[in-house]
């Protein structure tokens, strides 16, 4: 097992975007991996477990963009969307940060074992607010949205169903103000729906590209 290295807010690597979460930020983090990677500007993509081959390819073209633009890609290890883009990021050993619902050292699902392994590896790390040997719960999957969208500079929904949990990441990513964007596609497909429906409501903004997602982040004035 790799070093697990606990860290709190004090650290000079600690994700200066959860102190958005003011009351509800961690007062620690365990990370599986390198610390450094959680101090670059990050842009998270989420979406649907079961997507599509046509959102699988959408998210690794997502990831490559802003990878290239000097992005870490954040995401939550878990199947679809998520594994796409951090399995994109690897490939070009681009810094890629997996938030978790478990402990560090129970990597969830079992199946990305290899895929968890690959982003210590390359230069990326594991994160979690929960201590090792924690097991995840669905109120912990909800928190980890929240890291995971404060964490980013701005939000890619790249697919999801119209009940889909990405909807959440999404509602929490507007509350702390981070910009959403999302990929709109055929409304006959089910894992659609979702990213249609936040671009109708007016919740996301339509791109079909990382430079579109880039583009929706604030300028800092100088």
């Amino acid at each position: 097992m790799d070093t697990i290295n606990e860290i709190t807010p004090q650290h000079p690597h600690w994700p200066a975007g959860l102190r958005d979460l003011n009351e509800r930020m961690p007062q620690r983090l365990w990370v599986r991996g390198a610390t450094a990677v959680l101090a670059l500007p990050g842009v998270a993509l989420v979406g649907a477990r079961a997507s599509t081959s046509v959102g699988n390819v959408n998210a690794r073209q997502i990831a490559d963009e802003c990878g290239d633009a000097g992005f870490a890609i954040v995401s939550g290890l878990a199947y679809g969307v998520d594994a796409a883009a951090h399995s994109a990021a690897v490939s070009r050993r681009m810094p890629t940060v997996a938030y978790l619902a478990a402990g560090v050292d129970r990597v969830y699902p079992a199946a990305h074992h290899d895929l968890a392994q690959s982003i210590v590896d390359s230069g990326g790390a594991l994160v979690s607010a929960y201590s090792p040997g924690s097991t995840p719960t669905r109120e912990r999957f909800l928190e980890r949205n929240g890291l995971i969208v404060t964490h980013s500079r701005a939000i890619a929904v790249v697919e999801a169903g119209f009940r889909s949990g990405t909807l959440n990441a999404a509602r929490q990513a507007r509350e702390a103000g981070r910009p959403v964007g999302a990929v709109p596609c055929s409304e006959e497909v089910a894992q659609h729906a979702g990213c249609n429906a936040l671009i109708r409501d007016g919740h996301a903004t339509p791109i079909s590209s990382g430079a579109e997602l880039l583009a929706l982040i604030p300028q800092e004035r100088g």
